[in-house]
């Protein structure tokens, strides 16, 4: 094909490496539209535990379980959240971020399904891991996306738009939480993570391309990896 003088300066001070790459230009009005689709399922990472939490006596009552096994069903969701950054970081930048957002959407349903099935509190301490597991997927392979498309010096105002779901989350979910929890029980919060990531699995497995260059991946390597930086995430 040909280029454009502009496109032509751009791939010469590398910030492209082909018109296929999700730095080139042909990709500059898919940049937004792949933002707001990546960015929506990081509303499950904070709305996972906001609407649990006003239902966590319901589940110690119904389960027979003490204070300290009614916390281990929220730590089991935050410590899956903080840690897995630290296999989905390299395993994405090996095989592509879609395939792995899928995934962790499937394993975020899955866990869902099956916390809101528990009959024990281990069983449930169990399951909300899982939903660990998967939540954490959103947060890395969106920002890994955001990193393959955008130039650097766009990436910070990107990063911010990308954030934003992750406000909402905490806001809306103790109030949708507190009512479900009234009306219909503990398990019913569950339910409705599942049927809110049943769309997204949709939305991300036909709607996001691959963002990650086939010539920009990466060997699998765990030299130099800092196991404590995922830990900031707990918080969440």
């Amino acid at each position: 094909g040909v280029y454009s003088s502009d496109e032509v300066e751009r791939l010469l001070s590398g910030h492209v490496s082909s018109p296929s790459s999700p730095h080139s230009l042909k990709w500059a009005e898919r940049r937004l539209r792949v933002l707001l689709l990546v960015a929506l399922p990081i509303i499950l990472v904070p709305l996972a535990p906001t609407t649990y939490f006003p239902a966590l006596p319901s589940v110690q009552s119904e389960l027979g379980a003490s204070d300290v096994l009614g916390t281990a069903t929220v730590s089991s969701y935050n410590v899956c959240v903080g840690l897995m950054p630290l296999l989905y970081g390299p395993f994405s930048d090996r095989i592509g971020r879609k395939m792995l957002y899928v995934a962790s959407l499937l394993l975020f349903l899955g866990g869902s399904l099956l916390a809101g099935s528990s009959w024990s509190i281990w069983s449930l301490i169990i399951f909300r891991g899982i939903m660990g597991i998967g939540a954490a997927g959103p947060v890395i392979m969106a920002s890994g996306a955001i990193s393959d498309m955008f130039p650097k010096e766009q990436r910070s105002r990107a990063l911010g738009m990308l954030m934003l779901p992750a406000l909402v989350g905490p806001i809306i979910g103790p109030p949708i939480g507190g009512f479900l929890a009234s009306l219909y029980g503990w398990r019913s919060t569950h339910w409705l993570m599942a049927a809110v990531a049943v769309p997204l699995v949709l939305l991300i497995g036909i709607g996001m391309p691959e963002t990650l260059d086939p010539a920009q991946r990466k060997p699998i390597s765990w030299v130099g990896m800092n196991p404590l930086a995922p830990l900031g995430m707990l918080t969440v």
